[in-house]
Formats: structure tokens, C-alpha cells, sequence
């Protein structure tokens, strides 16, 4: 009898040993990385001029080896365990009020749409009529909030670059590609990157059915985030930043909400939309304003992620979803208009669209073919342009700012 506590004792005093030696040694690498990083920066090793002056000098060479050992501690159990859901803001907090606001109207004007076409007998909605919102739209917004409700540590689901390309085993640095989507920072994060999702995910998915809705919002992550880890590959192999790479962690949906927002955009091509309820805007360019608000309301959200959701709805307009639609038909054999019946009616296929949209004021004849591919390389080559633009407005923004690159313990808002 008397054995029984001792071993219990025994076993408490080494797990609370164990636990205080971890604690530890995450503290002593703090310290340590704190302390290398503020001697790099005196010494201008971290300036990315001296390294793209000499990369395979003695400071290229330093530098590479412990930044991968850097990055492979801080990812490791080891490094920063930041949990969410983080504390709430205060009710006082304008954000929280606006952001709650925008999700009511969003959900309310989403109710009305939904009753008005359930009124009207149109089926195109796919879904079911019992539900607020369609049921792919309903299930993603579900799934934000239930992953909010669930802590999970950011280090573990975070889209990190040097995660998806290098960690062990593969298959949980590719999974990151979609679990970053579903986590979000705080309550503000959460309802306003839902706010910002729901308008178009429902039109989206109504215009399209539920079921293409659904391959195109796993295809429209995945690709944003890949256009994001791309970015950080490009930034450190090129532009010798390494940062993006190594030390950057990004989680929220506004990614996938700005690629839907491109992919309904291009769908209304020819088309305005009102921006706060009085400035007409083109619909396919209606990203911009987005993108400049939620660096106003939120200068801590990444503006790469944001930027690749806008990427990515582009790429799956205009190249993604018309290589798919060509491989289809010829995998079915319907690419030959020569059985004898009549010629099928062009179709614009940069659009966005599930299935096509006829080509307007097109007679049938053999010349709306070249219409719509002129018509799709101007739409591309306008969006490239104008993504440029933001890009380089930006860019002299923080240089004029003075803003310094983010720090290496801060974790990113898509």
C-alpha cells in the first residue's frame, strides 16, 4: 500500500520537472534570438542590401545556416504556442461594432436575395430552401466559427512558407494550405473576413450550384495560398528578403474572400456595383477599394496574403477554370461541332462563370470566338495592370513611411 503514493509522487515531480525544462530552454531560445537579432541589426547583417551584394560571401554564408536552424526551432514544439481564440476586445472597440454591423447586413441582405428568387421559382439558387444562406456558403462560415470556438495553437495550422516547403512530413506542411484559412486571430478578424466572404460565396454559389461551389472554394485556397508561399520563395531566392520565408506566419479567410470577390467581379463584367452605397464602381475591379479599407481599418493584416487572394482569383478566371472546361470536353468528346447540327452559341470563358456566358449581341457566326478571347486578354492584362499599381502604391507608401519589416514574432491577419 504505501508504494502506491510514492510512484505517483515520483511521477508528478519528474512531468513537473520535464514541463519546467521545456519552459526553460523556450525561454533561453527567446532570449537568444532576441539577442542575435539585435547584434544582426547593428551590424546591417539583416539589411537585405549587404546580402544581395554578396550572397555567397562570408555574410551569405553565416546567415543562410542560421536562419534554417532559426526556423526549424521557432516551428518545432519549441517554438511560440499562441493559442486562439485570444481574448475578446472590448465592446467599445468601433471595429467590433462595425464588423458585427457588416455581418448582420450581410446575412440579412443574403435572406431577402435568397426569398426573393425562392418567391420568384427560380431554381439556380442551389441549395436548400429551409436555409438562411446556401448550404456549401453555410457549412464554410460553420466551419470558421467552430474552429474559433476550438483553440489550436497558430504555430501548428498557420500558412508558413518554410512550413509547406520544408517540414516533416510533407503532408502536414501541404495541409497547411488549407487549415490556415478557418483560423482567425480574434473576434474582429472573424467577423469581418465573414462579412467580407458572405456576399459573394452565396451569389457565387447560387449562379453555380453547390457542387462546383464547392471544388472551386478548395481550388480558390489552395491557390491563393500557393500564390502566397510562391511570394516568400520568390522574396528569398530573388530579392534576398528572407523574412517572408522564414518567419512569417499567416492565418484568416480574407484571402479566399478577396479571390471570390475577383472570381463574381469578372463574372458581372460590363456591370457596376456601388461602393459604400453611392460611388459606382466596374465589378470586376471592385477588390481595390477592399484591399486600401482593410489596410486602413487593419494595418496589421498582411497585405502579401491579401494580394494573392486577388492573384488567385485572376489565375482562375482567365487560366485555371478555361484549361479545365477545355480538358473536360475533350476527356467527354463534345470538342467537334460536325454532326450536323447547328453551331453552338459563343461563349465568354474568362468569366468566372460555372458554365460560360453567352456573348452578347453575337450572331452565332464564327467571329465571336475571337471576340471573346480579345475581350478575355483585355480583362487579364487590365487586372495585371491594376494589380501592379496597388502593388507599387503600396510599396512607396511603406518606404515613405519609413515602416521596417514585420517582426519575426508577429504573427499575420489575411
Amino acid at each position: 500500500m504505501p508504494s502506491e503514493p510514492s510512484i505517483s509522487g515520483i511521477t508528478a515531480t519528474i512531468s513537473g520537472a520535464a514541463s519546467s525544462l521545456a519552459d526553460a530552454a523556450r525561454d533561453a531560445w527567446r532570449g537568444a534570438e532576441d539577442a542575435v537579432g539585435r547584434i544582426a541589426a547593428e551590424t546591417g547583417l539583416t539589411a537585405p542590401t549587404s546580402a544581395s551584394r554578396d550572397p555567397d560571401g562570408l555574410v551569405g554564408r553565416v546567415r543562410r545556416p542560421l536562419e534554417r536552424h532559426a526556423a526549424a526551432l521557432r516551428w518545432s514544439r519549441f517554438g511560440p504556442a499562441t493559442l486562439v481564440p485570444l481574448p475578446p476586445p472590448s465592446a467599445e472597440d468601433p471595429r467590433l461594432l462595425l464588423s458585427a454591423a457588416s455581418l448582420v447586413q450581410s446575412v440579412l441582405t443574403e435572406m431577402a436575395e435568397h426569398r426573393r428568387q425562392c418567391e420568384g421559382g427560380s431554381s439556380a439558387g442551389g441549395g436548400m430552401d429551409g436555409l438562411p444562406l446556401p448550404p456549401v456558403t453555410l457549412a464554410l462560415v460553420g466551419a470558421a466559427v467552430w474552429r474559433y470556438l476550438h483553440p489550436v495553437a497558430l504555430r501548428d495550422v498557420c500558412l508558413s512558407p518554410y512550413c509547406v516547403m520544408e517540414q516533416t512530413p510533407r503532408a502536414d506542411g501541404i495541409v497547411r494550405l488549407w487549415s490556415s484559412t478557418l483560423v482567425h486571430m480574434d473576434v474582429v478578424h472573424l467577423l469581418a473576413n465573414l462579412s467580407a466572404l458572405l456576399p459573394d460565396a452565396a451569389a457565387l454559389e447560387r449562379a453555380g450550384g453547390s457542387g462546383a461551389f464547392a471544388a472551386d472554394t478548395a481550388l480558390l485556397a489552395g491557390l491563393s495560398s500557393g500564390v502566397f508561399v510562391a511570394w516568400a520563395v520568390f522574396a528569398k531566392e530573388v530579392l534576398r528578403r528572407s523574412d517572408p520565408y522564414y518567419a512569417v506566419g499567416a492565418v484568416g479567410l480574407s484571402s479566399l474572400a478577396f479571390a471570390m470577390q475577383v472570381v463574381h467581379g469578372e463574372s458581372r463584367r460590363g456591370q457596376r456595383v456601388l461602393l459604400l452605397g453611392c460611388l459606382p464602381l466596374p465589378a470586376p475591379y471592385s477588390w481595390v477599394p477592399g484591399v486600401v479599407l482593410s489596410h486602413v481599418l487593419a494595418p496589421e493584416s498582411s497585405f502579401a496574403g491579401h494580394m494573392a487572394g486577388v492573384a488567385a482569383g485572376v489565375l482562375h478566371s482567365y487560366i485555371v477554370r478555361p484549361v479545365l472546361r477545355s480538358v473536360l470536353r475533350l476527356l467527354r468528346g463534345g470538342g467537334g461541332g460536325g454532326a450536323g447540327g447547328a453551331a453552338p452559341r459563343p461563349r465568354f470563358y474568362g468569366s468566372g462563370t460555372t458554365s460560360g456566358r453567352p456573348v452578347q449581341g453575337s450572331g452565332g457566326g464564327g467571329g465571336g470566338g475571337g471576340g471573346a478571347l480579345r475581350s478575355a486578354l483585355k480583362g487579364l492584362a487590365a487586372q495585371v495592370l491594376l494589380m501592379a499599381a496597388v502593388v507599387g502604391a503600396a510599396t512607396l507608401a511603406s518606404r515613405r513611411g519609413g515602416q521596417r519589416s514585420v517582426p519575426i514574432t508577429r504573427w499575420r491577419m489575411r
